[in-house]
């Protein structure tokens, strides 16, 4: 039971592991200006999960990043459900 319950707990601080990483990377492409291949990852995330406060987060920065206004109400959007989804990385 205890070697089940630590193999657990490795598997979930591997997980968080690989997210923070995955969006430290995202942040990066941001910061770079990358702004078609971070939406494009960013697209994959929320299709696998719709809920993924963070994807939405930081999906929600590009328009404004950009200074695409036509794009604003698609920000606003994805901000809202971030906050919605709760874990918002703000």
């Amino acid at each position: 039971m205890n070697r089940f319950l630590a193999l657990l707990v490795s598997l979930v601080v591997a997980e968080a592991y690989s997210l923070s990483q995955s969006y430290s990377e995202i942040q990066k492409l941001l910061d770079e200006r990358n702004y078609s291949k971070a939406e494009s990852i960013l697209k994959a995330k929320i299709s696998a999960n719709m809920n993924d406060d963070s994807a939405r987060f930081f999906k929600g920065q590009i328009p404004v990043r950009m200074r695409e206004e036509k794009r604003y109400d698609e920000a606003i959007i994805n901000l809202k459900r971030c906050v919605e989804y709760k874990n918002c990385q703000l």
